[in-house]
């Protein structure tokens, strides 16, 4: 980031790259808390009810994780892009 800022990238350029720079790590994020969730489910699985089950290819569950990566990602740019701009 800082060596494209010294090389003349503009703020939306920084923010562009930012933003996906963000959304790819919050992907692989999700990916292995996906991981970590199966993992857990059948470490647990004497204390969970037999019902609870994790569905990955539910569409409301990949829904819910593209809306945290959503919002995790516009959060990031908001607070670091836009947050410093009312500082004194």
């Amino acid at each position: 980031m800082g060596v494209r800022k010294v090389l003349g990238g503009t703020r939306i350029e920084l923010m562009k790259q930012f933003l996906a720079e963000t959304m790819l790590i919050a992907t692989l994020a999700a990916v292995v808390s996906l991981l970590l969730a199966n993992l857990a489910l059948s470490a647990f699985e004497e204390f969970i009810p037999k019902r609870v089950t994790l569905h990955l290819s539910a569409p409301f569950t990949l829904a819910f994780l593209l809306l945290i990566v959503v919002v995790v990602s516009v959060d990031c740019i908001r607070h670091l892009c836009f947050l410093p701009l009312h500082l004194p």
